[in-house]
Formats: structure tokens, sequence, C-alpha cells
């Protein structure tokens, strides 16, 4: 038996010369491991990718260990997790169970490493999704007990809890436990890149973000050759309304992934569209609509140049055009954004869409490439009601609402979105019928629906339902009314644009002498606005009259 403790960044010089990397750029673990100098190098290596959620690096360096050595039992593990991913919500138990069957039976490893293999072991087997992450959590949590000083027990134990986090419970505990773990290991080792990472997660939402600020600024530093470690960062930044920094990490991440492309010949499809649509979002928020322009032309030059999954690029193209239109009233260049897309094709867009199968209706288990079509659907149609109400056409607003609830099945993981942006449609559908008191009705059950999300209000989606409502309470001259709301949405989206200009216009209209600071905490967000942002001459005034 060939037992011998591995630092993971100690990369043999020969590896990372070949690679073009040195072992720095993805961070620091300690993990002992069986095997040979070759296998315990690309072992090395895959382990660190695995905490940056970086699976297909991941995935090739455990391959590449068990290729070099398949008695090697910990590549297969290494393997399996990268079919695991936890926070995401997502597993292919077929491909586990197929990397973990190709491990030797009766490995000449130590008991820790058993213990390992058997804990991956349970991801597979009887059960769904949430009963193998249990599992799997209890495995996890047994073996971090048996080996407490175990800084890898401790870390992938703190993000199989995460794993399992009932995001519509009010409860902190499994979050808290995660971070108390992952702060420990970054107490004792500031470089490892699971440490600051699963910190950031525990603590990726508007109560707890200024928590995560240290790991926030660390983590890029840590794994800079991990796109998906630079992005992170921005999750705290935006929660604390750091937009500079947090255009920063993303624009730093799409270059990574990039880089990453051209370096290994993959195609177009891999690029970090997660990281772009965030970049288009942040933009916004500066007040920059030219920027977020040009970054909607990379994601549709990089859907026209891949070749291998444009179905979920076009997914992730309607949700930014979308975005653009929501957040920056882009209304005269929807027909040219949506061109490259089926779902948005005109004349008589409304008329001729399809209906899609009632809620909950599919006969069969969906394909991706069907799942693809239905959430364009849903993107495209939420987009045209905003379009509709702008133009103050309730009718269209109403289809879009009926379009958005017949493509939404009840198992739908964004249910909860989509039956916002359907309520907020009919809701202000109702308000340009005449009738305000079942329009706040609705944009009420639409607010508080979206307010129990967690994190609340997702960046990518647009203006929340509970702007709306103060946009709605507002227009009706209930300015104190309006004010409270916005109010209430400035405390989940600090310094948010939008949410500002809305608390800015109703602290005024009530004479509120607060609105003298939203205006200048407005002016600082847009400090480097393009001039023709919608609001941009108001806020300029009235910061120069005060």
């Amino acid at each position: 038996m060939r037992s011998i403790v591995l630092l993971c960044t100690l990369l043999t010089t020969s590896l990372a010369a070949a690679k073009g990397h040195t072992p720095a750029t993805l961070g620091h673990a300690s993990f002992p491991v069986t095997g040979g100098e070759a296998a315990r190098a690309h072992f090395a290596r895959g382990l660190l990718a695995l905490h940056s959620f970086w699976y297909e690096e991941a995935r090739d360096e455990f391959r590449a260990a068990t290729k070099a050595e398949p008695s090697f039992a910990m590549g297969y593990w290494g393997e399996a997790l990268t079919y695991y991913h936890p926070v995401w919500g997502q597993e292919d138990v077929a491909a586990e169970k197929k990397a973990l069957d190709a491990a030797p039976a009766h490995p000449e490893v130590t008991q820790r490493e058993l213990a390992y293999l058997a804990a991956a072991r349970q991801l597979v087997g009887e059960g769904d999704l949430g009963v193998h992450a249990e599992r799997y959590k209890d495995a996890m949590r047994a073996l971090h007990e048996r080996w407490p000083d175990d800084d890898e027990a401790s870390t992938l134990y703190a993000v199989a809890l995460l794993g399992t986090v009932d995001r519509k419970s009010t409860s902190f505990r499994r979050q808290a436990e995660a971070a108390a773990l992952s702060l420990d290991v970054f107490a004792r080792n500031p470089d490892h890149p699971g440490a600051a990472h699963y910190i950031i997660h525990a603590f990726d939402d508007p109560e707890h973000a200024l928590l995560a600020l240290p790991a926030a600024r660390r983590y890029a530093q840590i794994a800079p050759e991990a796109f998906h470690a630079r992005h992170m960062p921005s999750h705290i930044f935006v929660h604390l309304g750091m937009w500079p920094e947090a255009a920063a990490s993303n624009e730093s991440s799409w270059a990574a992934s990039q880089t990453w492309i051209g370096k290994t010949k993959r195609d177009a499809s891999y690029g970090d569209f997660h990281s772009l649509s965030w970049l288009q979002a942040i933009y916004l928020e500066l007040g920059q609509r030219h920027k977020a322009d040009e970054v909607l032309g990379r994601m549709r030059a990089a859907m026209e140049t891949a070749k291998e999954e444009p179905a979920w690029m076009r997914v992730n193209y309607a949700r930014m055009v979308t975005k653009s239109v929501v957040e920056g009233d882009d209304w005269a260049r929807l027909d040219e954004k949506l061109a490259p897309l089926a779902a948005g094709a005109k004349p008589q867009w409304v008329a001729k869409a399809a209906p899609r199968p009632a809620a909950g209706c599919h006969p069969a288990p969906e394909t991706d490439a069907a799942k693809a079509e239905r959430r364009e659907h849903q993107w495209v149609a939420w987009a045209r009601g905003e379009e509709a109400l702008a133009k103050k056409d309730a009718k269209v607003a109403t289809i879009s609402a009926d379009l958005i609830a017949a493509a939404t099945p009840k198992d739908d993981p964004m249910g909860d979105l989509w039956r916002t942006a359907e309520l907020s449609l009919r809701g202000r559908a109702a308000i340009l019928r005449g009738k305000l008191a079942d329009g706040l009705r609705l944009l009420t059950q639409a607010a508080d629906l979206q307010d129990r999300e967690t994190p609340p209000g997702p960046i990518e989606e647009g203006v929340s339902a509970r702007e709306r409502l103060g946009d709605a309470l507002l227009a009706a001259n209930r300015a104190p009314d309006a004010l409270r709301e916005f109010k209430r949405a400035l405390d989940l989206h600090p310094r948010r644009a939008r949410v500002l200009l809305g608390c800015a216009r109703a602290a005024t209209k009530a004479n509120d002498a607060s609105a003298a600071g939203y205006w200048s905490d407005l002016a600082k967000v847009w400090s480097n606005a393009d001039a023709d942002t919608p609001g941009y001459d108001e806020v300029r005034h009235a910061v120069a009259a005060r």
C-alpha cells in the first residue's frame, strides 16, 4: 500500500508546464490519497477544480488520474462527484454509478478513503435527487465526525449541507452550519477554494451577505483560473449594492471562460453565460445601457457560433432580451433583439403563438430540447407582456400572462418566478382597465411571493413585483404607501438604481425629508451612467436643485 499525504497544490513541475499553469491558480488544499505520483498530481488539480464547481475540468483530471493508474480508486470517486451539483440541484445518477462501478472492488487504500468512496455511493440507488442528497449529507456528516481535523471532510460536508437546503424554508440552520464549517477551514487555510466558495453560498442573501465579504474579496485571488471563482464574489457584491465590483467580477469570469475555451478548443456553448447575463443586469443597474447592449451582443454572437447546445443558449438569450426590455425600457428594438428566436417571430406574435400544454399536463417527461423550447416561450411571453403594458394594451398583456401560466407545469423548479411574472402582468393589466383595487391585490400577491425567494428577487429577472407595486401606488397618488413598498424593496436590494429612483420620487411627492438622500445615493450609483438612461436627467436636476 502506498499512502502518501498530498498537498494538492504541489503538482509535479512537468504536469504544470505541460498544462501551462502554475499550481496556485486553483488554490491550496490537503488530501491524503493512495497512488502513484502522476495519478496523485491529476487528482490534486481535479479536487481543487471540483471545489470551484469547475466540473468539466475536474472530470478531465480525475479521468487522467485513472488513465495513468487504473487501480487509483479515488480518481473514480472524484469523477462520480463531478456529476452531482448540490447547490445547483443537478445530478446524473447513471454517470455517477458508472464511475463508481469502474473503481476496484477491493482497493488497497486507507479507511478514510474507503469512507469517502462509501459516501459517494449514497448518491446512487433508490430515490430521487432529494433522497440522494440527504443520504450523502448524512454520510459526509459521519465522515466529518470521524475525522474532525480533515479539512476536506469539513468542506465537502458543508457543500453537502447546502445541497439539502429547502429554498422555501425560513430556517437558516443548514446554511449556518455550512458557514461555520467553512469559516473554520478558511481561518486555518485562507487559500482553500472550497472554504471561500461555500462561505459565499451559505451567506448568499441580503441579510447575511456582509458576513461573506472577506471570502468574496479573497476567492477570485485563490482560484483565478476557475471562472466560477471569479463570478461568485459578485453574489455578495450585488447583495451589498457594490455594482462596480460586481461588474468587474463578471467581466473577469467571462474572460476566463473564453480563455479556457481557446486553450481546450471547446465549443462556444461552454462559455460562462451565467456571468454574462449577470454582467448585462449589472450594467443596467449602473445606467450603462450601451454596455449592457454590447453584452447582449456577445451572447448573440456566441449563440450563433455554437454547435453543441444552441437550445439552452437560446433560453439564456431570451432571458437577457427580457431583462434589457424590462429594465432598460427598450421597447422600440424588441423585435430586432428577438429576431434569433423562433418564439419571437412577427407579425401577430400573440395570435400565432401555439398554445403550450396546460400546467401539470405533460404526458411524459420532457426532453432537454422540449424543456428549453418551453422556457424560451416563457421568457418571450414575459417580454411581449411587458411591451404590451408599456403600450397600454391590457388585452395582449393578459394573453401573455395566460401563455406563461400554460407553459409552467406544477413541478417547474422556477414555478414561483413564473407565477410572480404572471401575477404582475395581470395586476398591471387590471389597473389599465380601471380596476385599481384588483390590480393592487394581484401585485401584492406577486410581491409577497417573490419576497419568499432565496435569495429574493434574482438580479437577472428584472424589475421586482414590489417595485411594480410601488409604481402603481405612486401613479395612484398614494406616495406614502408607495414609499413604504419601495423601502421594503430597498431592504432586499441595497442601492438598486430603480428602487432608489422609486424611493426618491415617492419621498419627494410625499414631502418626506428622506428624498434628498435617495436622489444623492442614486446619483452616486449613476455617476458614469449614459445620458439617455431613463431617469438620468431627472436625477441630475433633482441633485442640482438641492
